[in-house]
């Protein structure tokens, strides 16, 4: 209790520095108590199933055709499931979804296809322009047709068009288009791209690209421009003519200009009719926009022989409205509503403006930004209230000093122009260390980087110019007082 009596004293006589001293500890254990709750509650929250470390996921890569991670196979699961003598069970699964009728409005909910062994084992980046325009007024809906509700294909494109004629009368829609995957929307199917007029080496198979089905209007509605040759065409798809769309990204691995590639022929597989390229569209971040650009094959949602015998139809379509109404829970009612005007049956799913898609895609970027940015702004308001705690003490230490010097005829600015000098010559060696350390340390945030060098000048002279100001700014206050003190009390000090 002495002790304790003694230092309370102590700190009492020197309440500047007690008020520094006490604000900093404070600053720096609230900053670091809000980052760590909130990393705890993200990262560090253990899982929601027993003895996580036992549980692995297995998949295959095969980098000579382009995949660096494969999903399994049923002769994998099998094959693991029956000779392995590592795993004490195995089980595969995949996402799927399932339409929910009779009661009220049919609704679609998610659902897993799993096997018999699944219960046994258990994100500049928004100045890149990502593949389409304006996304908060892109609204984006997937509506299902079940074999069950209508079996053949024909009558699923035709009731498929039925819906997108309605929602396309509807009140402040500019353009509606359909695809079984809008950008960013987590859309892998992929597959080979054989060209024509670059045959394949015998035993090899050309890399794979990903592949997607659209109807006439998809490229205009998302604002996705093409950059040669032109869209598809309802008579194309009426009768299943052979053409296929493929993005700059794709066009620049075969052909020197985007224009080269219309006209020439590309297939999926070797037993496949040729389908040639009738048009180029710009290319796409269909990963998002901190991952590299995405090659694209588009091809028509109505084709005959493409993976099946006979008509083909995809059944899982993605609606997209462009209209200055997204956002509003009008357009969304009405959009529903036209759906089950024309097949009541029919739920309308994953309903999402792109403007959230592309907020998605960014959002473990952000979060480990925003995380770094607390952490950076307490750091400096840390750094700030210490240099004024340490300017001012030292002020109050060269107090007579100082009285000395204006009793021999030191002026008001002499003695500011001291104590900015001393206090800056300090900012001035950490500003140095700092960037010492910060090239020291650039290559572990270049994964965090996009568009920007971990070398850039312009970031390492703002933040050391934000620093020096700030320092400035804490050395002033100490200074003025300083330069404010009368001689004679200062003598007698």
């Amino acid at each position: 209790m002495h002790r304790l009596r003694y230092t309370i004293r102590k700190l009492a006589r020197t309440p500047l520095f007690t008020t520094v001293a006490v604000f900093t500890l404070a600053l720096g254990i609230g900053a670091n108590t809000a980052v760590f709750s909130v990393v705890n509650s993200v990262l560090l929250e253990p899982l929601s199933f027993d003895e996580p470390d036992e549980l692995i996921g297995v998949w295959h890569t095969a980098p000579g055709i382009g995949f660096d991670e494969l999903n399994q196979s049923p002769a994998l699961y099998f094959t693991y499931r029956e000779e392995s003598e590592v795993f004490a069970g195995s089980g595969m699964w995949s996402n799927s979804s399932v339409s929910v009728t009779g009661r009220e409005e049919p609704e679609q909910v998610s659902a897993i296809r799993v096997t018999d062994g699944v219960f046994r084992s258990f994100q500049k980046l928004r100045d890149v322009e990502p593949g389409f325009t304006d996304p908060d007024t892109l609204l984006t809906m997937r509506v299902v047709v079940p074999e069950a509700e209508i079996e053949d294909p024909i009558a699923t494109f035709q009731l498929q068009k039925a819906m997108l004629d309605a929602l396309g009368e509807l009140p402040g829609v500019e353009s509606v288009a359909m695809t079984t995957s809008a950008t960013m929307d987590g859309w892998e199917s992929a597959d080979p791209v054989f060209v024509e007029s670059r045959p394949t080496p015998a035993g090899q198979i050309p890399l794979i690209r990903r592949f997607k089905w659209i109807a006439p209007g998809y490229f205009a509605t998302m604002g996705n421009p093409l950059v040669a040759g032109r869209d598809f065409t309802w008579a194309e798809l009426y009768d299943r003519a052979e053409v296929v769309i493929i993005n700059e990204k794709l066009a620049g691995e075969y052909w020197d200009n985007p224009a080269q590639a219309v006209g020439e022929r590309i297939r999926q597989a070797p037993e496949q009719a040729w389908r040639t390229i009738v048009g180029v569209v710009g290319s796409v971040y269909d990963d998002g926009v901190d991952q590299e650009l995405t090659a694209i094959a588009y091809w028509p949602t109505l084709q005959d022989g493409f993976w099946f015998p006979g008509t083909n139809v995809h059944r899982s379509m993605r609606y997209v409205l462009r209209s200055e109404r997204v956002g509003t829970a009008a357009l969304l009612d009405e959009a529903r509503q036209a759906i089950w005007n024309v097949n009541p049956n029919l739920p309308v799913a994953s309903v999402r403006t792109m403007g959230e898609v592309l907020a998605r895609s960014m959002a473990r970027t952000s979060f480990t930004l925003t995380m770094l940015g607390i952490a950076a702004a307490a750091a400096m308001l840390i750094g700030a209230v210490g240099i004024y705690g340490v300017t001012s003490y030292i002020v109050a230490q060269r107090t007579r000093e100082i009285g000395v010097r204006m009793a021999l005829g030191a002026q008001y600015t002499d003695i500011n122009r001291m104590v900015l000098r001393h206090g800056l010559m300090l900012c001035g060696i950490g500003v140095l260390v700092g960037l010492v350390g910060a090239f020291a340390l650039s290559r572990l945030m270049s994964a965090l980087l996009f568009g920007v060098s971990p070398m850039d000048p312009v970031t390492y002279g703002s933040v050391a110019g934000a620093v020096t100001l700030v320092a400035l700014i804490a050395c002033y206050l100490p200074a003025r007082r300083a330069a404010g003190l009368d001689p004679v009390e200062a003598l007698r000090t």
